[in-house]
């Protein structure tokens, strides 16, 4: 949804109009219509309530957390690497992307 508001709405238009970059960010990584919204009225969007789904993981390592009951980000920002390479399927290479993606958003396991 939040690449129809920016192909119909280029960054540059949203520039123009006095929207700081922050917000900016956020709608062009946000998971839905609704929390594309929220960024263009400034609202705080909660990451920690977010579904996995939005941080735009892999088949392979979001099929592993779904396998072991892990749905939200605030689930897997409280595990180990212990915990979470414990999972079937979910090894080194998808701790490093989820480690990556999180960040991305300013996020860190442990918190």
């Amino acid at each position: 949804m939040c690449y129809i508001i920016k192909a119909l709405c280029p960054s540059s238009y949203w520039a123009q109009q006095g929207f700081p970059g922050n917000r900016l960010e956020a709608v062009q990584s946000a998971a839905s219509l609704g929390e594309a919204m929220s960024a263009l009225r400034g609202d705080t969007v909660e990451m920690h309530d977010m579904p996995l789904a939005g941080l735009a993981l892999s088949p392979r390592t979001l099929n592993a957390l779904r396998r072991g009951n892990i749905t939200e980000v605030a689930q897997v920002l409280t595990m180990s690497d212990e915990e979470l390479t414990g999972i079937r399927n979910f090894g080194e290479k998808c701790l490093i992307e989820l480690d990556r993606r999180l960040a991305e958003r300013d996020l860190k396991r442990g918190q």
